[in-house]
C-alpha cells in the first residue's frame, strides 16, 4: 500500500516524530507494519478490574524477565539489532539505582550495558496487545520501527492495533487528519491509565517513558513553578474532572461493560430489571464522558456494546414477562422486539467504531457483526434462539 506518513524530526519535541503525508480520512488505514521483533508472550493474571473486557491492543509494560529478554536478543540477526539501536534508548546517562538505570555488569559479573540499554529501547518503543488462548490471557511485545516515531498525547489522532489476520500492525487514523499534521497515538491504552487525572498521566508517562506532557488534553507545564503550585496550574482542570468522574464509575465495581446475557428463566426476575435499568444509566453517563473527552477507540466501542447486552437482557425480560401468568410487578413491560431493536441501534454504533479502531477485516469486528446477526434474529418473521424452560 501506499505509505501514508513519514517520519522526520521535530525540533519542537527534540526528537523523531511521524507526520502524514496526504489528507487522512476517519477510519483510514494509514500504513501497516510488519514486526522487527515480536518476543515471547507472557501469562497475565492480574487485571485492575474484573469487569472490564480486555481488548487488543492494549497498552502493557514489557514483563519478560531480563533473562528471557537477553537470550532472545542474543538469536536475533544482526540487522535486527541495528534497527534496534536506532529508536529512542532513553537519555545517554541514566540516574544510578533508577528503573531504567543500565548497569555496566550483570549477575553473573559479565558486561551486560549493551543489553540492558537494548532492553531499554524496547521497553520505550514497544507496542502491546492481549492475546487469548486456551482459557489464558497473555501479553505480547513487538517492535514496529516506524510507527515507533509516533509521539504521544492524552487525546490522539490515531491507533496502533495488531491484526492477527495479515500478521501486521495497522495504524489507523481516529479522526480526519490533515496532510502534514503530527500522528499521535496514547501510550497509557488501558481505562485505569487514560481515565486518571493529568497529575497522574504525567507522572506515569515520566516514569515509564521519561518525558512530561504538555498535550492539549493535559495543557502546558511549567517546571519552572514551585512545587506545592505544580497540581494546581499545571493541568487542563475541564479535562481533568471529566476523566476522574468517567474513572469513578468503575469504583468498587460500580459499572460492568461485560455483562451477562444468559440467564435461567428462574433468574429473569424484577430485580434483575432494577440493577439492568441501573446499569444503563451508568454506561450512558460513561459514553457522555467519553464523547466530551474526544475518546473514540476500542473503550467507546466497548461502551456501546455493554449498553447493547443490557437492551438484550431487557429482551430476556420482557419475554419472560409475557410467558407467565401473573408476572413479577415492575418487570420489563415493554414489548420484547423495542429492546432488540434498542439493542440494533447500539451494535450498529459499536461496529462503526470498532470499523475505525480496527478495519473491517478484524476478528473483533467480525464479532460485532456475529452479535448484530443474532440479535437480528429475534425481531418478527426469525427464529428467536431464546426459549422459555
Amino acid at each position: 500500500m501506499v505509505k501514508r506518513c513519514q517520519k522526520y524530526k521535530n525540533l519542537t519535541y527534540g526528537g523523531w516524530a511521524l507526520q502524514s503525508t496526504v489528507e487522512i480520512s476517519e477510519g483510514a488505514l494509514i500504513h501497516d507494519e510488519k514486526p522487527l521483533l515480536e518476543l515471547p508472550k507472557v501469562p497475565i493474571d492480574f487485571y485492575p478490574s474484573d469487569l472490564i473486557r480486555i481488548g487488543a491492543g492494549t497498552s502493557v509494560s514489557v514483563r519478560n524477565s531480563e533473562e528471557s529478554i537477553r537470550a532472545f536478543l542474543d538469536r536475533q540477526p544482526p540487522t535486527a539489532i541495528k534497527a534496534l539501536t536506532k529508536l529512542y534508548g532513553g537519555p545517554d546517562e541514566e540516574t544510578p539505582g533508577s528503573p531504567r538505570s543500565v548497569a555496566s555488569t550483570g549477575s553473573d559479573g559479565k558486561d551486560r550495558s549493551f543489553t540492558r540499554k537494548l532492553m531499554t529501547t524496547i521497553s520505550l518503543n514497544a507496542f502491546s496487545n492481549v492475546e487469548h488462548q486456551d482459557d489464558a490471557y497473555y501479553s505480547r511485545a513487538r517492535i514496529f520501527p516506524l510507527f515507533a516515531r509516533a509521539n504521544h498525547s492524552c487525546r490522539p489522532n490515531a491507533v496502533v492495533q495488531w491484526n492477527p489476520l495479515t500478521s501486521k500492525a495497522e495504524l489507523r487514523a481516529l479522526i480526519d487528519i490533515a496532510d502534514g499534521t503530527d500522528i499521535f497515538v496514547d501510550y497509557l491504552g488501558g481505562i485505569d491509565e487514560t481515565l486518571q487525572a493529568g497529575s497522574e498521566r504525567r507522572k506515569i508517562l515520566r516514569e515509564n517513558y521519561g518525558f512530561t506532557c504538555t498535550c492539549v488534553a493535559c495543557g502546558p507545564y511549567n517546571g519552572n513553578l514551585p512545587r506545592p503550585e505544580t497540581h494546581n496550574r499545571n493541568r487542563n482542570a475541564a479535562d481533568d474532572a471529566i476523566r476522574i468522574r468517567a474513572h469513578n464509575l468503575f469504583k468498587d465495581n460500580r459499572m460492568d461493560l461485560s455483562p451477562r446475557t444468559e440467564f435461567s428463566p428462574k433468574e429473569l426476575t424484577a430485580n434483575l430489571e432494577d440493577r439492568r435499568i441501573a446499569q444503563i444509566g451508568l454506561v450512558d453517563q460513561y459514553i457522555r464522558y467519553l464523547k466530551d473527552l474526544q475518546i473514540r477507540d476500542s473503550k467507546l466501542m466497548d461502551a456501546y456494546q455493554a449498553r447493547a447486552r443490557y437492551h438484550e437482557l431487557g429482551y430476556y425480560l420482557a419475554s419472560r414477562r409475557l410467558s407467565l401468568k401473573k408476572p413479577p410487578k415492575g418487570l420489563a413491560p415493554r414489548d420484547p422486539c423495542e429492546y432488540a431493536e434498542l439493542a440494533i441501534q447500539e451494535l450498529d454504533k459499536a461496529t462503526s467504531i470498532g470499523m475505525t479502531v480496527y478495519g473491517r477485516k478484524h476478528p473483533i469486528v467480525e464479532g460485532l457483526g456475529a452479535e448484530l446477526l443474532r440479535i437480528k434474529s429475534f425481531l418478527p418473521g426469525r427464529v428467536s434462539p431464546w426459549t422459555d424452560a
